[in-house]
């Protein structure tokens, strides 16, 4: 598979810092991929970081009246400004497409149902208010999403030391499937296997098959001995200097990891470099 597999890319950005490191690493990505390039930008009031009680107490009401909105169109207007000026210095061909100032959680979903990648911030998992939670836009986006960490350094590249963490699952397995454009391109991958058995390892399977893709990929196995599982991808991921992770969303059973929290949670709300999450 080529890295031609990635044609559209949809980023969704906002007012914050964050957001003007995330257009960085997706005009990057674009660039290397020959992509084009779509802004989702999302206003900071949007209807989506709001909790719902606020409604019912007309809070939400008083807001719409007293908000500046001159501020908010500036904002929009300085970020679209931004992208223009990027994406044609960089010649990537990109596009505008901004979500409504009460815009719903639907409407973010609908980007990325024509994208081949997403690309978006990390969430706050703890965060009880926002509409949309981390594993319901993982799930509800039907494809691959890169998630930037708040704390990116800008300016840096993304998918030249990759960290594949493989258990066999479906998710992992679609992952790998969806990450393979990055993979073809990597100066480095790394197949990272915890607790895997010792006969018909896994590890060495994948690199097998990632082989005949023309990666060289190199088999990293560790023994969890109790720790956290998430925290010894994002140890290992350090170890290596990878800066990406590429991994399945919720390889168990969901109400398993609401209850005991999982690597999933773990890696979004502790991530240190960029993720590719599949589901």
């Amino acid at each position: 598979m080529s890295s031609s597999f990635i044609k559209d890319i949809v980023v969704f950005l906002d007012s914050s810092s964050e957001s003007a490191v995330r257009l960085k690493m997706a005009i990057d990505v674009a660039r290397r991929h020959a992509s084009h390039l779509i802004a989702a930008y999302v206003a900071a009031e949007s209807i989506l970081g709001r909790h719902p009680e606020e409604f019912a107490r007309g809070v939400a009401m008083d807001a719409v009246v007293t908000r500046d909105a001159v501020t908010e169109d500036a904002d929009l207007a300085r970020i679209r400004q931004d992208f223009v000026e990027e994406t044609r210095n960089a010649a990537v061909s990109s596009e505008w497409q901004p979500i409504a100032r009460y815009g719903t959680a639907a409407e973010v979903v609908a980007r990325t149902r024509y994208a081949d990648l997403s690309i978006v911030g990390q969430f706050t998992v703890e965060e009880s208010h926002a509409l949309w939670r981390p594993e319901e836009l993982l799930f509800a986006f039907g494809g691959p999403a890169l998630i930037v960490p708040r704390k990116a350094p800008p300016h840096k590249t993304v998918g030249r030391k990759i960290l594949v963490a493989w258990n066999v699952s479906r998710e992992a397995k679609r992952a790998v499937g969806d990450s393979m454009p990055f993979l073809v391109q990597a100066d480095q991958v790394t197949i990272l296997v915890i607790d895997g058995p010792e006969q018909n390892e896994p590890g060495a399977a994948l690199a097998a098959r990632l082989a005949r893709h023309g990666i060289d990929a190199t088999t990293l196995n560790v023994a969890a001995q109790g720790r956290n599982i998430g925290q010894i991808i994002i140890d290992q991921a350090r170890r290596i200097d990878a800066d990406m992770i590429v991994m399945g969303a919720y390889g168990h059973m969901r109400i398993i990891e609401m209850v005991f929290g999982g690597a999933t949670r773990t890696i979004l709300g502790q991530m240190t470099v960029p993720v590719l999450m599949s589901h």
